[in-house]
């Protein structure tokens, strides 16, 4: 894929008035197509939303180049960019629609691998800096909760790692 391209078009798109969603791997969305990314989505506000699976260290059989390991650090700078990590599949629903219907640049990082479900169907998803999803459940959506239980089982030793909140 042409990751440079296809954010190109996208925001080609969203001066039409039009909400595209791209989609690749996140290491590519977040280090082949930065400077389009930045510059042509991020500086001019632009409806864009970029879904990217493969986050973090869960595409752990496809290699270290296809491992995004610093694409939140990336994205979080970019201007006027919004910046998403779900939990699980509901949340994943919840969020999307979030994303949808909420103007501006918007990075959904999702993993390779099935999740457990944690958050109840329909959840009440909203894009706000203020914390509040972590505050109405019990049960924390934050950066290392999500990487935690995208783990494999063979990592044993992270496994028996406890969270507290």
């Amino acid at each position: 894929m042409a990751e440079q391209n296809e954010a190109m078009v996208a925001a080609g798109l969203a001066t039409t008035r039009l909400v595209p969603f791209l989609s690749t791997y996140a290491v590519f969305a977040t280090m082949r197509a930065c400077e389009q990314v930045r510059t042509f989505i991020c500086y001019p506000n632009l409806n864009v939303k970029i879904a990217v699976s493969h986050g973090g260290i869960t595409p752990c059989t496809d290699g270290v180049t296809h491992q995004a390991t610093e694409n939140i650090a990336i994205m979080r700078v970019m201007p006027n960019m919004t910046v998403i990590v779900p939990t699980d599949y509901n949340m994943t629903k919840a969020a999307v629609r979030a994303a949808a219907s909420n103007y501006g640049p918007t990075y959904i990082r999702l993993t390779r691998d099935a999740l457990p479900v944690i958050y109840p169907e329909g959840i009440d998803f909203k894009m706000n800096p203020n914390l509040e999803n972590h505050k109405k459940y019990e049960k924390s959506s934050n950066i290392f909760d999500n990487l935690y239980k995208t783990l494999k089982p063979e990592f044993k030793e992270i496994n028996a790692i406890k969270l507290d909140n």
